[in-house]
């Protein structure tokens, strides 16, 4: 039997039609970020190029597969600072996120439907990201960008108090700097932390971190600066200990260290030609969290190489962990300092 083959194509370089587009490629692809711990499960952020990009929140309980938390019609991506992230924050169950259609802020409670807690203005003039809620679950605290116009000039980023149930407007808690991130609550709830800038520098040229008490209501003190200058000092993560130190990344050696303020006094808790802090291009970046014997989960880069490990800040002994991770990050641990969870990555 004779067989009939297909003639041969020919066409110039860069004309080929391939049946295998960079959408079906992209499609396949899922990322994972934003890790969190909360009510004994694992939170975490998947986003998902099969859906055009939609990034949904996951709950996995022990012993469960992972399930959506986020329902259809949502997608939990901010676009402050127009990179984003630190677009949720979970509390008692309770999940408090923005939505990427409309960027305003919502409030959803276990089991129900998203509630927006914030009004809707025109053409996503304002957005929300890297918030904290307060111990009684009262008030919700972090960024809000505020576009007035439609000019650079027009732009202005805030921290405001929202209440969580969205009884009454945001108030403007600090204000009249050009960025501000990491708003932080202390364990105790009376103290606030965060950092500020000013243009022409990026965060990782420079950046101011302060510290206010905080009242219940949300108003803040007169803010302290106890670390970072724009342009000369980096700050990276600030992060209250369970007893109530602040710790932080600084790169006044030239090299992001970790550091402590405690009863304001500043301690370098281990010196190394290493990174444990990175370009904060986005919100909610994260590289070490605190464990329940006061020692602290941690990564860093160091030769080309990220490593894991626990850092004991009363006497600075660095102990390298071996785990199977090229990468690592989203470190999150529980607030008992029981569980860690983090975003690792292998080559093999």
């Amino acid at each position: 039997m004779e067989t009939q083959l297909s003639e041969k194509a020919v066409a110039p370089y860069g004309t080929w039609t391939s049946p295998i587009t960079a959408d079906l490629v992209a499609r396949g692809g899922t990322s994972l970020s934003g890790a969190w711990l909360a009510e004994g499960a694992a939170w975490f952020l998947e986003g998902r190029a099969y859906e055009g990009g939609r990034v949904v929140l996951m709950k996995a309980s022990p012993g469960a597969e992972p399930v959506d938390v986020t329902p259809p019609g949502f997608n939990l991506r901010t676009m402050v600072h127009e990179y984003g992230g630190g677009a949720f924050c979970v509390h008692g169950g309770t999940v408090f996120f923005s939505n990427f259609d409309d960027q305003r802020l919502y409030r959803q409670d276990p089991g129900e439907t998203p509630v927006p807690i914030t009004t809707e203005v025109e053409g996503k003039r304002h957005r929300y990201a890297d918030g904290r809620v307060t111990a009684d679950g009262s008030l919700w605290i972090g960024v809000r960008e505020r576009h007035e116009g439609d000019r650079p000039g027009d732009v202005v980023n805030e921290l405001v108090a929202i209440r969580a149930d969205g009884s009454s407007e945001p108030r403007i808690i600090a204000g009249g700097r050009d960025f501000y991130a990491s708003p932080r609550i202390s364990p105790g709830g009376t103290k606030l932390c965060f950092l500020a800038w000013d243009l022409p520098w990026m965060p990782w040229d420079g950046c101011e971190l302060f510290v206010a008490e905080l009242a219940a209501d949300g108003t803040l003190g007169e803010p302290e600066r106890v670390a970072g200058r724009d342009g000369e000092e980096s700050i990276w993560q600030p992060e209250w200990s369970t007893a109530g130190d602040l710790v932080f990344a600084s790169d006044r050696s030239g090299w992001w260290n970790l550091d402590r303020v405690r009863d304001r006094e500043r301690t370098a808790l281990h010196a190394a030609e290493a990174e444990f802090g990175y370009p904060a291009w986005v919100f909610g970046m994260s590289s070490f969290g605190f464990l329940e014997n006061g020692r602290i989960l941690c990564a860093y880069d160091s030769g080309g190489r990220t490593s894991f490990a626990v850092l004991d800040p009363e006497t600075g002994d660095l102990r390298d962990l071996d785990l199977p991770y090229d990468s690592v990050s989203s470190i999150h641990v529980s607030v008992e300092g029981s569980t860690a969870l983090f975003v690792g990555g292998s080559s093999t």
